[in-house]
This record gives C-alpha cells, sequence and structure tokens, in this order.
C-alpha cells in the first residue's frame, strides 16, 4: 500500500474519530444544560420556601409579641383598677 493510501486512510479513520467525539460532546452538552436548568429551578423552590418560612417566622414573632403587649397592657389595666 503506497503512503498516499495509508495516509488517506487514516484521515478518515481520524474524521470519524472527530465525528464521534463531536457528537458525544453534543449529548454531554444538552444534559448539562438540562441538569442545569433543573438544578436552578430546585434553587429557585428552596429560596422560594426559605422566603415563605422566614416571613412566616417573622409574622408568627409579630403576633407573639404583640400578643405579650396585650397581655401586660390588660394585665397593667387590671392592677390599676
Amino acid at each position: 500500500m503506497s503512503n498516499q493510501k495509508k495516509l488517506r486512510t487514516e484521515v478518515i479513520q481520524l474524521e470519524d474519530a472527530l465525528s464521534q467525539v463531536r457528537k458525544a460532546y453534543e449529548m454531554l452538552r444538552i444534559e448539562f444544560e438540562q441538569t442545569l436548568a433543573a438544578n436552578e429551578q430546585t434553587g429557585e423552590t428552596i429560596a422560594g420556601r426559605l422566603f415563605f418560612k422566614t416571613k412566616a417566622a417573622q409574622s408568627v414573632k409579630k403576633l407573639y409579641f404583640a400578643f405579650q403587649w396585650s397581655v401586660i397592657c390588660k394585665f397593667c389595666l387590671m392592677s390599676n383598677l
């Protein structure tokens, strides 16, 4: 076999290998983007839940202190009577 034919065969094999690597890369890129999008949605969901829980806890705390304050005021009013 001549050197030119050997070189041509090697080039064809390398082009085939390159094509396979490109396909594998594209599949990995798509999988990565899907995973990234799913993680971002999960992160947003977690952040939203944490925000809601924080706000709810703050509201409960305010209600608790308002209740305590009203009890104290009633006690003070009753003791002055």
